[in-house]
């Protein structure tokens, strides 16, 4: 009795991590290409993610758009850069070189949708570099990166419910914030956001709404808040 216990108990356990396997399996397998170059006028170390089987067009569509977005901001820092140093050259000045470095996480994957997060760091120069989040939440049914709005149903106030949330949370600690004309006003219409397994993470730049010395500030607004008004089963 009992081996035929730890036998079932044995199989119930690799039922579960085989189901556990199955779910993470239902995702997409990311990739990444590596730009590592040590110049004169700079370093760079950056990484492209892209989805590993481009099959179909949607693939193939986001894929290209993530690429795009990262050679587009390598191709001007560079050319900054040169510019940078053959001038600092003219004048007879030190010169700081450049600094380019990419990071990135997937906190939501399945085959329907995809919320992608990348850094964009770059030094220039001045007194301390920059770090820019960008997030790319796509929707392989429709074929088509979704702006924050185009969760929700028409008519659905979910702007008010984010910005109590948030509210709440900056009346936590002020003083980690502005508290003028530059504190948190709202959300934007083209809100910079990303969906986790638990919820949606609303992002605000460096400067948006804190000083540099806080960083990018980030709120994490449960699905539980907003069930009622989202078009989306994220799971």
């Amino acid at each position: 009795m009992i081996k035929k216990a730890g036998k079932s108990i044995f199989i119930g356990l690799l039922c579960v991590l085989m189901t556990g396997m199955t779910i993470v399996e239902s995702g997409y397998k990311f990739s990444e290409r590596d730009i590592n170059e040590n110049k004169s006028y700079g370093t760079i170390n950056i990484k492209i993610p892209f989805i590993s089987d481009s099959s179909n067009n949607n693939i193939k569509e986001f894929n290209g758009i993530i690429e795009g977005d990262i050679t587009d901001w390598e191709k001007d820092i560079v050319e900054l850069a040169k510019q940078d140093e053959a001038e600092s050259k003219s004048k007879g000045v030190d010169f700081r070189p450049y600094s380019l470095d990419t990071t990135y996480k997937v906190p939501y994957n399945t085959k329907d949708f995809v919320s992608l997060v990348v850094d964009y760091y770059q030094f220039t120069g001045g007194a301390h570099g920059l770090t820019t989040r960008n997030t790319y939440n796509y929707d392989f049914v429709k074929g088509r990166r979704l702006r924050l709005f185009e969760l929700f149903k028409d008519g659905y106030d979910y702007q008010t419910k984010i910005n109590n949330i948030i509210k709440q949370e900056i009346a936590k600690k002020p003083d980690e914030y502005f508290q003028d004309q530059n504190g948190f006003k709202g959300i934007k219409n083209k809100q910079d956001f990303y969906i986790d397994n638990n919820g949606i993470v609303i992002v605000f730049q460096l400067y948006e709404i804190a000083p540099y010395v806080a960083g990018i500030r980030e709120f994490h607004i449960p699905f539980s808040q907003l069930q009622d008004g989202l078009l989306y089963k994220f799971q």
